[in-house]
């Protein structure tokens, strides 16, 4: 099998890696009463599949562990079962408040069974490089992130003219208690120059290969719950061949769930459900199948995500220095803004939490964000009662 990697068994060795997470420092911005909702794109915020627009505060890094088992029934032929165990590990560094770099190590093992030759296994790694931009302002965020994927022929090796692309818009908004983030991008994908005569290969190599002979356009929503302690999410994907000859769209739909355990480190599971190509037309035609990253029907996952060090908030604050007996003249600002943290009796913060604040007969709601905090702009000046 192509580009044998380690990827799986650096994996599973870092699980005790976890226990050794210090808790990050306290302050607006650590938001440490929220699991972490990093299931997946080089350990920074969102999904699986769908990024969200944000990145981990400066200078943290992040990181997540993930192992999941996949299955597929009728692939190749009635009968053909492929099992597929997979494991992962990604790294995320903030240099910025609005700027991450993410490395991801993918691992997976194949096995085939109901077509000769049966039993017939495979390992395949690879690592992908990610930058992401992120900018909020109110509830809305926007960002952009850039995926970067050289595979390679045999491990360890780079096949260059494979080098593949993939750039995201992405927008994220606050709607209530549900955070919602959309992706939409495109993928330049010449994974398949990585694969010399795939012909001589066995068509279970190359149904397990991941590579792809078509560029795709990627969609994506999710809808993610924090709650207190855990967070429940939603998300739905697509990607779209194009091309001469391109095969119907992989879409994907996952529920997932998590909660803290620590801190900085919190525990989540999954259930993904995907609706892949299926390579049975082309195979009775002309006996090879497309090169495609075929997916599993159903998949079950459960990972890690941990934290370590970053930098509170900056707290920026106006002197006015008035000497002793000589006035100084200021100028009476037209309006004000409100923001604070509401937390409970152990002192956590409170997510969704419906914040109303009176200023005579006006009155202006709003809700915490995830870290508990609450900001109401543009308020008259005067006494208020929240």
């Amino acid at each position: 099998m192509l580009r044998h990697a380690l990827a799986v068994l650096v994996v599973l060795s870092l699980a005790p890696t976890w226990a050794q997470a210090q808790p990050a420092p306290p302050g607006p911005s650590s938001a440490g009463a929220q699991p972490e909702s990093v299931l997946g794109t080089g350990a920074m915020p969102g999904g699986l599949q769908v990024a969200d627009a944000a990145v981990l505060p400066a200078h943290r890094l992040g990181m997540t562990t993930l192992a999941s088992f996949g299955y597929r029934q009728d692939l190749l032929a009635s009968g053909h079962r492929l099992r597929r165990g997979a494991g992962s590990l990604a790294l995320s560094y903030s240099l910025t408040s609005w700027l991450s770099l993410g490395l991801a190590l993918d691992g997976r093992y194949d096995r085939h069974y109901g077509i000769d030759p049966s039993g017939e296994d495979g390992y395949v790694g690879d690592s992908r490089l990610h930058a992401r931009v992120a900018f909020a302002r109110g509830r809305l965020r926007v960002g952009a992130q850039l995926g970067l994927w050289v595979p390679g022929k045999d491990a360890p090796s780079f096949a260059f003219s494979a080098t593949t692309v993939e750039l995201r818009g992405l927008a994220s908004a606050q709607l209530g208690l549900v955070d919602l983030s959309l992706n939409a991008g495109f993928r330049l994908d010449n994974s398949a120059a990585s694969v010399d005569d795939p012909e001589r290969l066995t068509l279970q190599d190359q149904v397990s290969l991941g590579v792809s002979d078509f560029h795709a356009v990627t969609l994506g929503a999710r809808a993610a719950l924090p709650l207190r302690r855990v967070f429940v999410a939603a998300e739905l994907s697509a990607d779209r061949f194009v091309g001469s000859d391109a095969p119907p769209a992989t879409v994907r739909g996952a529920l997932s769930a998590g909660a803290r355990l620590t801190r900085s480190v919190s525990l989540f599971g999954y259930l993904q459900l995907a609706s892949a190509a299926d390579p049975s037309a082309q195979l009775m035609t002309t006996g090879t199948v497309p090169l495609l990253p075929y997916e599993s029907r159903v998949t079950l996952g459960l990972g890690l995500a941990a934290r370590f060090g970053g930098e509170a908030a900056p707290v920026v604050k106006r002197q006015l220095v008035v000497d002793e007996g000589k006035p100084t003249q200021v100028d009476r600002p037209k309006e004000a803004a409100l923001t604070g943290l509401v937390v409970d009796d152990a002192g956590e913060p409170l997510v969704g939490a419906k914040v109303t604040v009176q200023t005579g007969d006006r009155k202006d709601t709003t809700v915490t964000d995830r870290g508990g905090r609450f900001r109401v702009d543009a308020l008259p000046l005067g006494s208020a009662k929240i």
